[in-house]
C-alpha cells in the first residue's frame, strides 16, 4: 500500500512538473542607431549652350528672261492704184425730125348701085327609101323531154335494223368480262353511242352507265368488231350517225 501511494505521489509530481509553464527567456533589445547622413549636394552642371546650326541661305534663283524677239518691220505694201479709165466722150445723138405727112385729099367713093335681088326657088327632093324584104323565121318545134317516172321509195328501216342487230351481235361476241370486275362482282349495262362510216369503221365512240372498267371493255369489243361489211341496199344511208346499243355485263 505504501509503495503504491509513493508511486502515485511521484506520478502526480511528474505530471505537475510537466504542466508548470517554463519561463520564456526575454530577448535582449537591440538599440539600432540610424544616422541620417545627408549626401553632399551635387555640383551644379551648367547646361551646355545649344548650338543652333545656321540655316542654309537659299540661293536666289535669278530667272534669265529671254529677250523678247524684236518685231520684224513689216514691209509696207504699196498698192498700185489702177489708173482710172478716162471717160469716153458721149456722142451726141441728133434726132432727125421726121417730116410731117402731107394731108392727102380724100377720095370720094361712088355709092354702089343696088343689084336686083334674085329669088331662090327651093325644090322638094323626095328620096325613095329601099326596104329589105323581111325574112320570116319558121318556129322551131318544141321538144318536150319526158322525165322518167319516179322510182318507188323502198322502206329501208327493216334493212337498217337488221344491220344494227348484226353489229350488236358482233360486239357481244368480242366482249370480254374484265377479271378485276369479276373479282369485285361488278355488274351493269353499258350504253354506247358511235358513228359508222361509209368504209364500215366505227368512230366517235361514247360510253355511259356502269363502271369505268365495263365501259373500257365495251370500247375494246367495238374496236375488235369493226370495220363491218355494209349491204349495198343501205350504202346510201351512210355515214350513219349516233348508232346506240346497250351491252350487258351480268355474272352468272
Amino acid at each position: 500500500m505504501i509503495s503504491s501511494s509513493i508511486y502515485a505521489l511521484l506520478l502526480f509530481l511528474y505530471i505537475s512538473f510537466l504542466n508548470t509553464p517554463k519561463p520564456i527567456p526575454k530577448k535582449k533589445e537591440r538599440i539600432v542607431k540610424i544616422a541620417v547622413i545627408t549626401p553632399p549636394a551635387p555640383p551644379k552642371v551648367e547646361p551646355k549652350p545649344v548650338i543652333v546650326p545656321p540655316k542654309p541661305k537659299k540661293k536666289k534663283i535669278i530667272k534669265k528672261t529671254k529677250p523678247k524677239p524684236k518685231p520684224k518691220p513689216k514691209k509696207k505694201i504699196i498698192k498700185k492704184s489702177k489708173p482710172k479709165p478716162k471717160p469716153k466722150p458721149k456722142k451726141k445723138i441728133i434726132k432727125k425730125s421726121k417730116p410731117k405727112p402731107k394731108h392727102k385729099p380724100k377720095k370720094i367713093k361712088p355709092k354702089p348701085i343696088p343689084k336686083p335681088v334674085e329669088e331662090e326657088v327651093y325644090k322638094e327632093i323626095v328620096e325613095e327609101i329601099y326596104q329589105e324584104p323581111i325574112k320570116r323565121v319558121k318556129p322551131k318545134p318544141v321538144v318536150v323531154k319526158q322525165t322518167p317516172p319516179p322510182t318507188p321509195k323502198v322502206d329501208l328501216s327493216a334493212h337498217k335494223q337488221r344491220f344494227k342487230d348484226r353489229a350488236r351481235a358482233s360486239i357481244i361476241a368480242n366482249k370480254k368480262y374484265p377479271r378485276i370486275a369479276k373479282r369485285r362482282r361488278i355488274q351493269g349495262t353499258v350504253h354506247v353511242v358511235f358513228d359508222i362510216g361509209v368504209d364500215g369503221t366505227a368512230t366517235n365512240i361514247r360510253t355511259s352507265g356502269a363502271s369505268n372498267l365495263l365501259q373500257k371493255a365495251t370500247k375494246r369489243s367495238i374496236q375488235k368488231s369493226f370495220p363491218i361489211d355494209i349491204p349495198d341496199i343501205i350504202i346510201g344511208e351512210f355515214p350513219m350517225r349516233n348508232v346506240s346499243i346497250n351491252i350487258d355485263f351480268i355474272l352468272e
